[in-house]
């Protein structure tokens, strides 16, 4: 059994290297790659950031109809905590997400109007979560478009 298997303890982020943030986003493949550019252009290169991935990103956070995955997203916010030590996280929903529909209906999103603010609501909603839990942390949301540009959601 290795060191840190024996003693867990002794993971810590000097371990990793600087990682300076947590990343979560949705699944959908057509902004995986806008996602990574984005980080790169706001300091933070591969390497960098850890990264949490589910269908509706933050959104799924907040909506009822994934509460099942609640926990996990958590778990996951707090080990990087422990094992990183980041102090950042970037949360990015994105435009024409299946998710949102699934949770929302697709009236939620009928109009960009309807869906910037679905979108904006839901932000703020995981923003707040985010802070009650770990008060310390800074929090950043955007709503990317598909052509992977990003709205700040403040």
């Amino acid at each position: 059994m290795g060191m840190l298997a024996a003693a867990p303890g002794l993971a810590r982020a000097a371990d990793y290297g600087r990682i300076d943030a947590f990343l979560v986003n949705c699944m959908d493949p057509r902004i995986v790659i806008a996602s990574h550019r984005y980080m790169q252009a706001a300091g933070l290169a591969e390497g960098r950031y850890s990264q949490f991935v589910m269908a509706g990103g933050p959104l799924a956070v907040i909506a009822d109809s994934f509460a099942d995955w609640r926990k996990t997203f958590w778990d996951n916010l707090g080990a990087t905590i422990q094992l990183h030590n980041i102090h950042r996280v970037v949360a990015l929903s994105h435009r024409d997400c299946g998710a949102v529909r699934i949770a929302f209906g697709p009236e939620a999103v009928a109009t960009p109007e309807l869906e910037t603010a679905r979108h904006a609501l839901l932000l703020g909603q995981f923003r707040q979560a985010v802070l009650a839990a770990h008060p310390t942390l800074t929090v950043e949301t955007g709503i990317m478009a598909l052509d992977g540009s990003v709205q700040a959601v403040v």
